[in-house]
């Protein structure tokens, strides 16, 4: 099918604006994951590594938090586990510029063109977890701003 040109703007915890254009040139990995999610919590310290190894030459790693909770809960987790990629809030809408997001964690691979991408609705290695994982309304509930 025809590429189509893809863009993402989203603010980090920080106020920073993290956008895919300002990647071009590289490849980007866009993970949709959430606190709630075992499957996306074991990827991280993976996804880490490689960003850390490639954010300088040829790649780099996004996460996007796909849950409604609040900032000052978000800081709190993010404080027990080793990220090294911007995390950016995204809420939960299904409806994002590279489709609809049925399963975490889910993660989308763009080109350094910014014209194609892959979809990869599960995670090595946690398949039946991954893809039955949907963010539960009672952690949206408790954490909810």
């Amino acid at each position: 099918g025809a590429e189509r040109s893809i863009d993402l703007s989203l603010k980090d915890l920080d106020g920073n604006l993290h956008t895919l254009s300002e990647h071009r040139g590289k490849w980007v990995v866009v993970n949709f994951w959430a606190t709630t999610c075992p499957p996306c919590i074991r990827e991280m310290p993976e996804l880490s590594d490689f960003h850390d190894r490639h954010k300088d030459k040829d790649a780099v790693v996004l996460g996007v938090n796909f849950e409604d909770i609040r900032e000052s809960w978000m800081r709190r987790f993010l404080d027990s586990v080793d990220v090294s990629y911007p995390i950016l809030p995204w809420g939960t809408s299904p409806a994002t510029p590279f489709g609809l997001i049925i399963a975490l964690p889910t993660t989308f691979i763009v080109s350094p063109g910014g014209t194609s991408h892959s979809k990869i609705p599960r995670c090595p290695g946690f398949p039946s977890t991954c893809n039955s994982h949907r963010p539960s309304s009672s952690a949206r509930s408790r954490y909810s701003r």
